[in-house]
């Protein structure tokens, strides 16, 4: 019987515009208070909020689509779930390993080669040398980059990159796979790939979060989608029901 495996409830996202990050050099913290202070105030601080009052729950297995024009939260979505950023408001419950492949390059070490990149994502999925070792010749023959797996992964080109990321993901045993638009780089041949392996998660019993612009795509392999419009769900339900809507 499946059980939810994503629990989302009321989740919400702010961003001010113009705040510097923790790792912001001190001189470049100085000039921009400095700058500020010119100003005199005169310009309020903006708040943008990616997300608002977000709520679904995912069950175990399911192969959920995400839909919705560009800035409309579905990345931001994602992110929170992957633990990469983390909410202003709602509480998210994630049962299982998550893998995720929201950006070209996420989660390798430039200075590692692709195989040393596939040992470091299993670790970080807390799995065990021996469980990494049994999935290595595979995942490195569905990437397609046989010959440059020794090579570091700052040579690699952004095609280079996501097939290996798509690789790892999908065969390090994840519970749960965050897509984002995988589709979009890459041949024909290696999108149809990318889809098996989805599907494939899902008959597995496996849970996947696809985001995408390519209704196809999602009508194919999802049998539930969410409509995501500036950060709130203004639908969610039978696939083909709201990808007609939107």
């Amino acid at each position: 019987m499946n059980y939810p495996v994503l629990q989302v409830s009321g989740l919400s996202k702010r961003y001010r515009l113009g705040e510097y990050s923790a790792d912001t050099q001190l001189r470049e913290v100085i000039m921009r208070a400095i700058a500020k202070l010119a100003r005199r105030k005169r310009e309020q601080e903006q708040i943008v909020w990616a997300l608002r009052e977000v709520s679904f729950e995912v069950q175990q297995g399911e192969v959920l689509g995400i839909i919705g024009r560009n800035g409309a939260g579905k990345s931001t979505l994602l992110k929170l779930l992957s633990r990469i950023t983390y909410p202003t408001s709602g509480t998210l419950k994630v049962g299982g390993r998550v893998a995720s492949l929201l950006e070209v390059g996420t989660g390798f070490h430039e200075e590692l080669t692709g195989r040393e990149n596939i040992y470091l994502n299993g670790s970080i999925l807390g799995m065990k040398k021996q469980e990494i070792e049994r999935r290595l010749d595979e995942i490195i023959e569905f990437s397609g980059i046989n010959q440059f797996i020794d090579t570091p992964i700052k040579r690699y080109s952004s095609g280079m990159r996501l097939r290996l990321g798509f690789a790892v993901a999908a065969h390090l045993a994840p519970d749960i796979l965050l897509v984002d638009e995988v589709l979009a780089v890459g041949d024909a041949d290696f999108q149809k790939k990318c889809l098996n392996a989805m599907d494939d998660l899902r008959t597995s019993g496996r849970t996947v979060l696809f985001v995408s612009h390519n209704m196809a795509a999602v009508e194919n392999l999802c049998g539930r989608c969410i409509w995501i419009e500036a950060g709130r769900v203004r639908a969610d339900g039978e696939t083909r029901a709201i990808v007609s809507e939107y």
